[in-house]
């Protein structure tokens, strides 16, 4: 520090305030490092293979998708929320049962368009099925779904 002659009070350069920071934090560094460690979990008793070289807890981690996507309450809103919104813009589906349950059946939902492909579900899956025509090699139509 520098006496500032018109004052009378000492200016804080740079190097002095550097100086005094590394010395706060060298006390305070000594002082954090005697702190004991963080006591770590015991180590996980691996139980009998149930498949390759997997116990049952390793195979249901690998199943359990909240690992792999911790934001999966968020995920599961937004998909409702689009959902929401096709069905509003699109209308309700042509339901079509192919078993006796309730969940046994296909939800068509057609667009307005002319000779646009028609996308459905069914309501047991969240994977869109397109339905497409073919020609086959008799000349005849049939439909497969892809």
């Amino acid at each position: 520090m520098r006496p500032n002659e018109a004052s009378g009070r000492c200016q804080l350069t740079r190097r002095s305030f550097l100086g005094a920071a590394t010395a706060v934090l060298s006390i305070a560094g000594s002082a954090i490092a005697q702190q004991p460690a963080p006591t770590q979990p015991a180590p996980r008793v691996k139980g009998p293979r149930v498949w390759l070289d997997m116990d049952q807890a390793e195979l249901d981690a690998a199943y359990d998708q909240s690992v792999y996507a911790p934001n999966l309450e968020q995920i599961v809103k937004r998909y409702a929320t689009n959902s929401e919104g096709v069905r509003v813009r699109l209308g309700p589906p042509q339901r079509y049962a192919y078993g006796g349950s309730a969940i046994e059946g296909l939800d068509i939902y057609a667009s307005k368009g002319p000779n646009a492909p028609t996308r459905s579900r069914p309501s047991c899956s969240s994977r869109p099925v397109r339905i497409s025509w073919f020609r086959t090699t008799s000349g005849c139509r049939t439909r497969a779904a892809t």
